[in-house]
């Protein structure tokens, strides 16, 4: 269950009222029902498909709010399975002042907790506010449940988590951006009770309402005058 509760408005000294003139490119990861698009059998989920709810409910609320949104995909079909060069050209074609990559996570399924990648090693970023985000972000998404095995912060750069990979390697999707990106890895789907409630529009929702609340804090927009609880009211 969600609820929005009432908290007093603050507009602060400094603070942005929304995101008039900002521009924000949004990537939901994968595309379609294929092999690379991570089907959970145990859940019937398909990361493709929470990947791109959770997108397409942020899109709204950033617009809502007067921003500029730019996606990779609106559609969950095979051929919105982009390469990752071609999604950070769009990005850079689109002018974008940040980039988010948004999807799930999986390993062995014993874990669930969010992971941020930015692009560069942990103590040295490629871009500064990319870096700056992730925290933001990671902090975001954690405090939006209670659901979670490990609560240490985890937020990296991809140079320094991926070093099989090759010296400065990294993600695909970050690797020729030319503004700040951040991949959330916003749960571990292949954890069996994360992976049902990533079957529930609310429980994704809620992690794009985390998102916008990240991009909030980031770009100094003013807070919205509501807020949000979910889950089960005895």
């Amino acid at each position: 269950m969600l609820a929005v509760i009432m908290i007093a408005p603050a507009t602060l000294s400094g603070q942005n009222a929304d995101f008039s003139g900002i521009k924000i490119f949004l990537n939901p990861g994968h595309g379609g029902y294929d092999g690379d698009d991570r089907h959970m059998i145990a859940t019937d989920f398909w990361e493709s498909e929470g990947n791109l709810e959770k997108g397409l409910f942020l899109r709204q609320l950033l617009e809502d709010r007067n921003a500029t949104v730019y996606m990779s995909r609106t559609t969950n079909f095979t051929s919105d399975d982009l390469a990752l060069s071609v999604i950070a050209a769009m990005a850079n074609t689109a002018n974008a002042d940040i980039f988010l990559s948004i999807h799930s996570n999986g390993f062995d399924g014993t874990r669930n907790q969010p992971l941020m990648l930015f692009r560069g090693y942990d103590n040295a970023p490629d871009y500064p506010a990319a870096k700056s985000l992730a925290h933001i972000l990671w902090a975001k998404i954690y405090e939006k449940s209670n659901c979670w095995t490990h609560s240490f912060e985890w937020v990296k750069g991809d140079w320094t988590f991926y070093p099989e990979w090759g010296s400065q390697v990294g993600l695909g999707v970050l690797r020729t951006l030319n503004m700040p990106g951040v991949l959330s890895e916003g749960s571990y789907h292949d954890y069996i009770p994360e992976g049902w409630r990533l079957r529930n529009a609310n429980h994704l929702h809620h992690e794009a309402w985390a998102m916008l609340r990240a991009l909030q804090q980031h770009f100094i927009v003013a807070p919205d005058p509501s807020g949000i609880i979910a889950g089960v009211v005895r």
